[in-house]
């Protein structure tokens, strides 16, 4: 099936000091002529890259891939250091966002930002600090990614409610824990779907905090019958007009056609029209030109 990947990212192995505990296989360097074969064998068209690790460095690494990539990228989602919310900080990422202009069309290839709010103070998505920052944003229709856990769901919802006008992602479908506090994420999941129809779900991230999660050693059919229940409530909550696959690759690189194929087996019962919406479409349009020329 045709898809468009948007959470995709190229790490240097340095970067990513946590692969040598869950995934030592896949702790090396990965390139653009790695991704283009990925490309190849399961139908990808383009992918918008995602930064995985808060630092300028692989923000200006993962654009300038961006920019010399012949449209094979379709955009970047960059780190911004949302505690240091200051007038600078906003001049900075302003100047990367003209930078990243570099088409007749004029349309950026910074097309949002992933604060990686993990170990931020929930209070602070709700503070006066980020008010630039949001409304900067919401201007330039840049995509707000919301890399988050359980405990910071609550919160989301309340600065999601605060700002309807900007688009936002739920990332890593909020990261719940398989073994407990699922009725309380379920509860969060449908408040946060119920805010606004500029904000959708993005089916990513599950394999690897499954992964952490459970046995390590673990088969992907051992740990995936967990994960069912959780894809079908994102769906039935968000519906297949706000949901969006991804591959999770290169994380999920060594499963991939499993990964899918698990997917599609959770996405029974929807017709054939809104698993294309899941897989292809609904990327397109949130990630695409139609928002961002």
């Amino acid at each position: 099936m045709l898809c468009l990947d948007n959470n995709v990212t190229l790490w240097k192995k340095e970067e990513q000091k946590w692969l040598k505990d869950i995934f030592r296989n896949m702790y090396k360097d990965y390139s653009m002529l790695e991704l283009q074969q990925q490309c190849i064998r399961v139908e990808q068209c383009t992918v918008t890259l995602i930064q995985s690790t808060p630092t300028q460095d692989e923000s200006d690494r993962l654009m300038k891939i961006a920019i010399n990539s012949e449209g094979k990228i379709n955009g970047m989602v960059g780190w911004y250091d949302i505690a240091d919310s200051n007038e600078e900080a906003l001049l900075a990422l302003q100047e990367r966002y003209k930078k990243s202009i570099i088409s007749v069309e004029h349309r950026p290839l910074l097309i949002g930002l992933c604060p990686m709010i993990d170990d931020l103070q929930e209070e602070w998505l709700i503070s006066r600090e980020v008010r630039p920052l949001i409304k900067y944003m919401i201007e330039r229709n840049l995509i707000f990614e919301a890399r988050v856990k359980p405990q910071h769901l609550e919160h989301i919802y309340k600065f999601l409610k605060a700002y309807p006008k900007l688009r936002a992602i739920l990332d890593f479908i909020g990261r719940p824990n398989t073994e407990d506090r699922l009725k309380q994420w379920k509860s969060d999941i449908k408040a946060i779907a119920s805010v606004s129809k500029n904000v959708v779900c993005k089916l990513s991230g599950i394999y690897s905090e499954t992964l952490k999660q459970s046995n390590r050693n673990a088969k992907f059919g051992e740990i995936f019958y967990k994960v069912s229940p959780l894809i079908r409530h994102l769906v039935k909550t968000f519906g297949a007009k706000r949901t969006m696959w991804a591959s999770d690759w290169p994380s999920a690189s060594l499963t991939q056609q499993e990964w899918n194929d698990f997917l599609k087996d959770c996405f029974k019962g929807l017709k054939t029209s809104q698993i294309f919406d899941i897989f292809f479409v609904n990327s397109s349009l949130f990630y695409g030109e139609k928002y961002n020329s």
